[in-house]
């Protein structure tokens, strides 16, 4: 068992049993709910080694990429139906993927400035 979790129950004991009235703001409450959440989720929370593998350990790159996503296609001067956002995701998503996607796509639209038009 983790020392986090011995003094998280520690300090269960120390505050007392939760009644069953007990509104979510008490202290008792929220540390019940904690102690749960460690105790599910303590083989998922091994921070150093992920650190050390190189892998994030955190949540806010991809909330921070879904608020540019959202600036950028759900603007307030921008209007799009279902199958014109999932065209610029795959575009953008072509763009990311760093292979020849993107080169195919520019060459094989219509209007392409790189191809040369057929008379």
């Amino acid at each position: 068992m983790s020392e986090v979790l011995i003094e998280l129950d520690h300090e269960q004991e120390r505050l007392g049993r939760v009644p069953e009235d007990a509104a979510a703001a008490d202290p008792r409450v929220v540390l019940e709910r904690v102690r749960g959440y460690r105790r599910n989720n303590v083989d998922r929370m091994k921070y150093p080694e992920y650190r050390r593998r190189g892998l994030p350990v955190t949540s806010s790159w991809v909330e921070s990429l879904i608020e540019e996503i959202n600036y950028r296609v759900k603007g307030t001067e921008k209007f799009w139906n279902e199958s014109g956002a999932e065209s610029v995701l795959q575009v953008r998503a072509a763009v990311l993927s760093e292979d020849d996607r993107l080169a195919k796509h520019l060459d094989a639209r219509p209007g392409s400035a790189f191809r040369r038009p057929i008379n």
